[in-house]
């Protein structure tokens, strides 16, 4: 029960990442993402974490896949919490992302970039809040390409760089990257 409650406690926030994270995605805005998924979250009586390890969807409740199932119409779902906050924001959002595949690839992005960053703060845990991207492998690969393609002709000029989410150095990213490949594949807690 306590798992619950916790898990609701942060959710407003959560949700409040997501929405200025799919704005940030869309505007191309990612050092404003990377300052806010390095804010600290203040916890009473628990060590402090930055956004991106308290908040990124799957990590609520625990990641208690069962209990995310509670959601309605989630009952079924591979990652019910990241299809459900999917479909939570997609009306706010409409106004700044008109097309439901533009929205979703933003959202997978987003998803992407939070679990980098959390490889890169937790790089000895062996997982990442995936979310939903691990079922939407087209988005995904042309996500994992963009960011390897900016990294690798940019270097520590790129926008992934830049932004710091992920690391500081172009071959602190890659290695993130390749780190975060291998969750993927080997993981079977996807969340």
């Amino acid at each position: 029960m306590y798992t619950i409650w916790e898990g609701l406690r942060r959710y407003p926030a959560t949700l409040l990442l997501y929405a200025l994270g799919i704005g940030a995605v869309e505007a191309s805005r990612l050092e404003f993402l990377g300052r806010l998924l390095r804010t600290p979250i203040l916890e009473e009586h628990r060590e402090n974490k930055a956004a991106v390890q308290a908040l990124p969807a799957s990590v609520l409740f625990d990641g208690d896949v069962r209990v995310m199932r509670l959601l309605e119409g989630m009952e079924n779902r591979r990652v019910p919490i990241s299809d459900w906050m999917h479909d939570a924001l997609r009306p706010s959002a409409a106004r700044i992302v008109a097309d439901d595949n533009r929205y979703t690839f933003v959202f997978d992005k987003l998803e992407t970039l939070l679990a980098l960053g959390y490889v890169h703060l937790e790089p000895e845990y062996g997982w990442a809040p995936i979310g939903a991207v691990c079922q939407r492998t087209e988005n995904r690969d042309r996500i994992v390409q963009e960011i390897e393609a900016s990294l690798s002709r940019k270097r520590d000029e790129s926008e992934f760089v830049r932004c710091g989410i992920f690391g500081d150095t172009a071959d602190v990213c890659t290695g993130r990257l390749a780190a975060f490949s291998t969750v993927l594949r080997g993981s079977g807690r996807w969340g």
